[in-house]
């Protein structure tokens, strides 16, 4: 009887133990990609962004004149 109780014991800790790791692995990796997902240094990127072929027709152009 005593045996039993405290495999049963164990499996209840095991089984517990491995919901909680779960649940910290899902919110690492949500934690994760929202990190990647959302730009630090950037307020507005639409804005922010230039095109590299215009601005090399923007240097020729003034290498011309």
């Amino acid at each position: 009887m005593n045996l039993v109780f405290i495999l049963a014991l164990l499996a209840g800790l095991l089984l517990i133990m491995g919901i909680v790791a779960i649940v910290v692995i899902l919110a690492v990796a949500k934690r994760s990609k929202a990190r990647i997902l959302t730009p630090e240094n950037r307020e507005n990127p639409a804005t922010d962004e230039s095109n590299a072929w215009e601005e090399a027709g923007k240097r020729l152009s003034e290498d011309d004149s």
